[in-house]
């Protein structure tokens, strides 16, 4: 369940191993949160991503499986990165060759911002991040928070916003007050202190659909596997011990015209009902929509247009998202990811590609019972089920598993309930401006309350570069952290908004007129948040033996993260398959463990 990073890879290796595999995925292209679609601007048809990625040396098993697929010629290394410290001097991160552990000290010593006084008072957490050791860790950090645990060790605030925050932001979208110490030290390890001979950073030029996604799709295909999108898995058929099969969430909306009224009908099978919503026609707007919300989270468009009556699914095809109806604009927007439908329903821009449903108005229509409801579900059976979805999607499944399952079976799913997501907002804008020349391609943040992480895209992303070098123009994208004070912003209000960050990063653009914009809204990203670690469930589920989770929520005794841990999840989770079957496993690369004085 779920054809992204995760989903992709544990197929590939049970469908090299000799199994039948088939992949259920909610949206209409594979790829999860690597997938990019095309956006024109200024002109050009442009490629872009849900958030520019960056890969690093210490995702072994990514890059092991790239290799095989022959797409790690894509990799183009980075150099080096921008630090940029609210009211401070700018800093240089280097990712050239470093002696361990001495490597810690060099960006402290030679920092124009740190004194020799403060590099001597953070010995103690210092020696805390050499000693790491995830189990210890995990139980005695992770009911605090990043900022508890430097207070706690007296850590200099210099030392803090310079060496530590940073990085901290820009991998886990959140503040530092909000994030685990234990995750916090995990993440220090993994890139920094636990593995420094690969510490080094990559990019692919910005389309990782088509240098990524599509050959690991493709491979998958030509072995005889089987991929079903805009299939979305809503519950699991459980008996006792074991999954039985999976049932897929069907078209439960009905709409009917009886004389002068509009009936909108809802099947709920799990909570065996049906929901009825009836409306007169004369309150449906001419060359309007009216919105209807549904239960289960689900919405639709009502419109009388050239005098007919429209329903239209209010859920974008990309990934399910409830739309927004611009009546000026005349189209429906996606407040996640900027996609853009027609009156109609069609899509105007990426990254959706397939139209919105358009539900059939049926007259003297015969209302369906609970019975026929249960009669339309489609259920697939198999012998082994791994959930490879984001956190929104297996918490789908958990909530309607909650209905179905005996008490005691219920703690592993309550705690995936309560796992939480992080939100940030990617802002791309073009300038009709060149860049100082001295300026990194890629820029961490600290004391900005914003913006966490910037990419100059008409350096990295091929296509941008060709339209900048045509236009003669800079695009920068930002990642800005989503704050309450942000919730039902219009575009133009958070553009007023982020804009003094903007110009106190890049001074070199103040005054400059900006002539085009994009801007997603991401909700699905896992949110390493204190007293998570006893929420994530182990690849193999505590109640079902032939039910697996795998991606970057899921629970690892070893310290990795992010793309790498989708990865290695989906390898550990194939294993287990495999010893059960009784064959020999996959090999699983892993990092260093342990700091070296652990």
């Amino acid at each position: 369940m779920g054809g992204g990073l995760s989903g992709l890879t544990a197929g590939i290796h049970l469908i090299e191993r000799g199994f039948e595999v088939e992949i259920f995925e909610k949206s209409s292209v594979c790829g999860g949160k690597l997938s990019s679609f095309k956006e024109r601007h200024l002109g050009c048809d442009i490629s872009l991503e849900h958030g520019f990625h960056v890969w690093w040396g210490q995702y072994y098993n990514f890059i092991d499986m790239m290799k095989r697929l022959n797409i790690k010629r894509h990799l183009k290394e980075i150099h080096s990165i921008e630090i940029k410290v609210k009211g401070c001097a700018n800093e240089t991160i280097g990712f050239s060759p470093k002696v361990y552990p001495f490597f810690l000290l060099f960006p402290l010593l030679f920092s124009r911002n740190i004194s020799f006084r403060e590099i001597m008072k953070s010995g103690t957490i210092g020696l805390l991040i050499l000693g790491y050791d995830k189990k210890r860790y995990d139980k005695w950090f992770d009911k605090i928070s990043f900022n508890d645990l430097m207070k706690e060790y007296d850590t200099p605030e210099n030392i803090q916003k310079v060496f530590f925050e940073p990085f901290l932001q820009a991998g886990f979208f959140a503040e530092p007050h909000e994030i685990s110490a234990a995750s916090f030290l995990e993440l220090f390890h993994f890139y920094l202190s636990g593995n420094i001979r690969d510490f080094k950073c990559y990019h692919i030029g910005g389309n990782p659909q088509e240098k990524v996604i599509e050959p690991t799709v493709k491979y998958f295909l030509d072995r005889g596997g089987r991929v079903n999108f805009n299939s979305e898995i809503e519950n699991l058929i459980i008996d006792n011990y074991k999954v039985k099969g999976i049932q897929q969430k069907s078209n439960d909306i009905h709409v009917y015209r009886d004389g002068e009224v509009i009936h909108i009908l809802q099947t709920a099978p799990l909570e065996r009902s049906i929901f009825k919503r009836s409306m007169p026609v004369q309150e449906i707007p001419e060359d309007n929509y009216i919105k209807v919300e549904l239960p289960q989270n689900q919405t639709i468009f009502i419109g009388f247009f050239n005098g007919e009556i429209i329903a239209l699914s209010g859920e974008c095809t990309h990934a399910g998202c409830l739309l927004n109806w611009d009546y000026k604009e005349g189209r429906f927007i996606c407040p996640c990811h900027g996609g853009q439908f027609s009156r109609d329903g069609y899509p105007l821009k990426g990254p959706p590609l397939i139209a919105l449903s358009r539900f059939k108005i049926g007259e003297n229509v015969k209302e369906p019972s609970y019975e026929h409801a249960v009669s339309q579900q489609v259920v697939h059976s198999a012998d082994y089920f791994i959930i490879a979805t984001d956190i929104p999607g297996v918490q789908g499944i958990a909530n309607n598993i909650m209905m179905s399952v005996d008490e005691w079976q219920k703690d592993e799913f309550h705690k995936i309930l309560n796992l939480k997501t992080s939100s940030c907002i990617v802002l791309r804008i073009w300038f009709n401006k060149s860049l100082e020349p001295d300026r990194l391609p890629v820029g961490f943040t600290s004391g900005f309350k914003f913006i966490i992480v910037y990419f100059i895209l008409s350096q990295l992303n091929d296509d941008v570069k060709e339209c900048s070098r045509k236009t003669d123009t800079q695009c920068i994208e930002f990642i800005i952290i989503k704050t309450p004070d942000m919730i039902n912003l219009s575009d133009a209000k958070l553009l007023e908004l982020v804009t003094p960050e903007i110009v106190e990063i890049f001074p070199e653009i103040k005054d400059t007129p900006m002539i085009d914009f994009s801007i997603m809204r991401h909700d699905n990203y896992t949110f390493f948040n204190k007293g998570a670690v006893n929420l994530r469930p182990h690849v193999q589920s505590s109640i079902f033996i032939n039910l697996f989770y795998s991606g970057d929520w899921v629970y690892l005794d070893a310290p990795v993260f992010f793309m790498e841990k989708a990865v290695m999840t989906a390898k550990i989770a194939v294993n287990h398959i495999l010893l059960k079957e009784g064959i020999a496993p996959n090999p699983i690369y892993l990092p260093n463990v342990r700091g070296i004085l652990s």
